[in-house]
């Protein structure tokens, strides 16, 4: 871990203020004490009786067929950093309560905040999604890869921590990135893929690096790995599906403790808006 400090001072990066809440912002918040009738009614209400703390009602735009919204305070509170205990209590007995008064399939409970991380409102609350409670098999990597080449294959991770998020790895295990053959040629393709994102987006600024584990004492690599990220957040197309349409090689199966020679990029968020 590398810590620089004195970057924090760089031109560039100021944190963002958070400002006050507008009138306009307090006056269409559904989620508000006094707003019940601007949200469908509700599954649960915390404490039972009196002045509700914790509300919950389903979700008006559900990306699943039961999704619901927990409401963490009646007032116009913008981050759960700003709830105290006993209201984060009252949060996690919401989410207990409606697992059990629902309990087919898997809930997914997860909190968002600020509109970069979805949320659509800013005041504090949660969601609650259930899943089916079985999972597909995974299926092959058919149509993941980009392209194969020179023992090296570029491939898309099939569920991607970012849009844009494609790998380049040896199709053997390599001990050593730095001093593998296959390092030359793993920079050419991660120049073709910047080639192929620059084709549609433009000019990007990004970051790219090689990861390589060390040695351990006994001259054996400690552990073998390969990944190779391009990442970025585009607002109008996808490159990962672009690309698997532009190769049509079955990539094989691989396992990323079985590979070695890593390279990451990055794409700067802030290109993309």
């Amino acid at each position: 871990m590398a810590i620089a400090p004195a970057r924090a001072d760089r031109p560039g990066a100021a944190r963002p203020a958070l400002e006050a809440p507008s009138p306009e912002e307090l006056a269409s918040c559904p989620f508000c004490a006094g707003h019940e009738h601007m949200t469908p009614p509700q599954t649960l209400v915390l404490p039972a009786e009196g002045d509700w703390k914790v509300r919950v009602v389903p979700n008006l735009y559900p990306a699943l067929e039961r999704q619901e919204v927990v409401v963490h305070s009646p007032e116009h509170i913008r981050t759960i950093a700003e709830l105290g205990d006993d209201r984060l209590g009252l949060v996690a007995e919401a989410w207990r309560l409606r697992r059990q008064a629902e309990p087919g399939g898997y809930l997914h409970a997860l909190v968002n905040e600020g509109r970069e991380a979805g949320a659509s409102r800013p005041h504090s609350h949660s969601q609650l999604a259930w899943l089916p409670s079985g999972s597909e098999p995974e299926p092959d990597r058919d149509g993941e890869t980009i392209l194969e080449r020179d023992g090296l294959i570029a491939w898309c991770p099939r569920v991607s921590r970012m849009p844009y998020e494609s790998a380049v790895a040896p199709v053997t295990g390599e001990p050593d990135g730095f001093d593998s053959d296959l390092l030359a040629p793993a920079l050419r393709i991660l120049a073709e893929l910047v080639r192929r994102l620059r084709a549609l987006e433009g000019p990007v600024p990004l970051n790219a690096w090689l990861h390589n584990h060390e040695r351990c004492a006994t001259g054996r690599p400690e552990r073998r790995a390969a990944y190779a990220s391009c990442t970025s957040e585009p607002p109008r197309c996808d490159f990962v599906s672009r690309n698997r349409r532009a190769a049509s090689i079955a990539a094989p199966r691989l396992s990323p403790l079985s590979l070695a020679c890593l390279i990451s990029m990055t794409v700067s968020r802030a290109s993309m808006s």
